[in-house]
């Protein structure tokens, strides 16, 4: 009897427990959309990172020309963690800032074509005030992938779509949708206004329509890319702060020569986020030591504030990869070599006629004048001693060499009148672990075999390596720590009784 009563007891109060209300969630018609669109939605990895979409099972993509400029052989397409494939450029119409790239679906298990919205009864595109729905990749970041924003429609005009959906360099190329999840539009720029404010523009769609039809029609006589899954960035960040509370005599120690050095006509920068970090300190250090020696004299303080270094937010999300620079060297121009000759020779002469043959030569410096490129960069590889590339990187891209990127070869040109491109590569920093030696074999019109391959200095390894020591340890405590208790106990007593 009481057994029984005990039992109803105890379906009566397990019956209230598993009924009791659950919190409910309120689902925006956005947030519905972008959940029935995000699979057609990747990331384009170029010279920065843009966005793009899927319209076509073929494998066509439809992006921005600006986010693939320059760089169709270093084109990587990103569906998500772990399915990052190479992407062939197969039309561009630069005038309205649209591109459509293609890439082989056999080894992506998920995807989805996103429909074109197509007006009918010569109704508008889209309405002034109608609600639209932005997604993209704004953040040079993988874990940032596929973010949505919404808006309402301010004006449509000359196949311009204004709204105030909010859109960042990263969502570049990506769609902006009505609330059918039908694609009205291209996000392509922000419009930045006298007042510090900004208008999202978006090209329309109907822009695209004949865009992708030729691309059709291309893309039956090109070699389809290959379906090989690329190495994708890791999502566990360097954490630069932690590293600098628990290992601070460490962080930061390098000197920058020891991540430098030159070939004929290239010079190549090594960049790890310590090392990084290391340079910003530095930089910081000399542009406020004027300021500081001010503050004396005025009596006000530099404050921690105006270090970028001492605010650790943006390096607590810093990409734990490898960067290297390979810049052209600008070379003194023929007509300026030219010159400086005559220059030197005259100065010599007066030198000599005025103060005699063992006078010391008051002559000018020998390196004025005007410089250009004697080699352009097309693209680099992390070879093996017999050439065998040894690991494909997270990124590579060829970007315009400018006067801002002058500083990674060490040197100043105050005359610089030509232009060219430099090479930007991201790799995993176990490409550079063991004793074998590596070089970097550089593509490049016209250049010797002697000059393709640059050896990969050994200090240089060991220095990667040992900037990575840290974190590979706070990687393998995060696995470690995500393995269940019980499955530990497990593996903990099955290794006991096989010893």
């Amino acid at each position: 009897m009481w057994q029984k009563l005990i039992s109803l007891i105890m379906a009566i109060t397990l019956l209230c427990v598993t009924s009791r209300p659950i919190h409910a969630r309120e689902m925006s018609k956005s947030g519905l959309v972008f959940n029935q669109v995000k699979d057609g939605v990747v990331s384009i990895i170029s010279n920065g990172h843009g966005s793009g979409f899927v319209v076509d099972d073929s494998g066509l993509i439809l992006t921005n020309s600006h986010v693939v400029r320059n760089n169709d052989e270093h084109i990587r397409v990103s569906f998500g963690p772990g399915y990052v494939v190479r992407g062939q450029v197969v039309e561009k119409d630069r005038e309205a800032d649209l591109a459509i790239v293609r890439v082989n679906l056999a080894n992506i298990p998920t995807y989805k074509v996103l429909p074109f919205f197509t007006p009918k009864n010569n109704e508008p595109l889209v309405l002034t005030g109608e609600k639209v729905i932005a997604v993209g990749s704004p953040l040079d970041w993988p874990g940032n992938e596929r973010s949505m924003t919404h808006g309402t429609v301010g004006k449509y005009e000359s196949e311009i779509i204004d709204h105030d959906a909010d859109i960042y360099p990263g969502n570049s190329g990506g769609p902006l949708l009505n609330f059918d999840g039908e694609v009205v539009g291209i996000n392509t720029f922000l419009e930045i206004s006298d007042y510090g404010g900004g208008i999202p523009n978006s090209v329309a769609v109907t822009k695209a329509v004949p865009l992708v039809s030729k691309a059709k029609k291309t893309a039956r006589t090109l070699p389809l890319p290959s379906p090989k899954l690329l190495p994708d960035t890791p999502r566990d960040a360097y954490p630069m702060g932690k590293f600098l509370r628990e290992f601070p005599k460490k962080f930061p120690k390098r000197k920058q020569k020891h991540y430098m050095f030159e070939s004929r006509y290239f010079a190549f920068s090594v960049i790890t986020p310590p090392q990084g970090y290391y340079q910003l300190i530095k930089t910081e250090e000399k542009v406020l030591k004027k300021r500081r020696k001010r503050g004396k004299k005025k009596g006000f303080d530099v404050t921690e504030d105006e270090y970028d270094s001492k605010n650790m937010a943006f390096y607590e999300t810093d990409k734990p990869v490898v960067s290297i620079f390979v810049s052209p060297k600008p070379k003194l121009t023929t007509g300026s070599i030219i010159l400086n000759t005559v220059s030197l020779i005259g100065a010599t002469a007066l030198t000599v006629a005025s103060f005699g043959a063992t006078a010391p030569l008051l002559i000018m410096p020998f390196l004025m004048g005007k410089h250009e490129i004697k080699k352009d960069f097309l693209q680099m590889t992390l070879a093996d001693k017999t050439g065998t590339t040894v690991c494909e990187p997270y990124l590579s891209a060829r970007v315009p060499f400018e006067a801002n990127w002058m500083y990674l070869t060490g040197m100043i040109y105050e005359d610089f009148i030509d232009k060219s491109y430099m090479g930007m590569y991201e790799f995993d920093a176990h490409c550079f672990e063991g004793k074998d030696k590596l070089n970097l074999v550089i593509d490049i019109e016209g250049i010797t075999d002697d000059d393709r391959k640059v050896s990969f200095p050994s200090k240089t390894k060991r220095y990667i390596v040992g900037d990575f020591d840290e974190y590979w340890d706070y990687i393998a405590e995060k696995k470690e720590e995500t393995i269940p208790e019980q499955v530990k106990t497990i593996v903990k007593t099955t290794t006991t009784d096989d010893d």
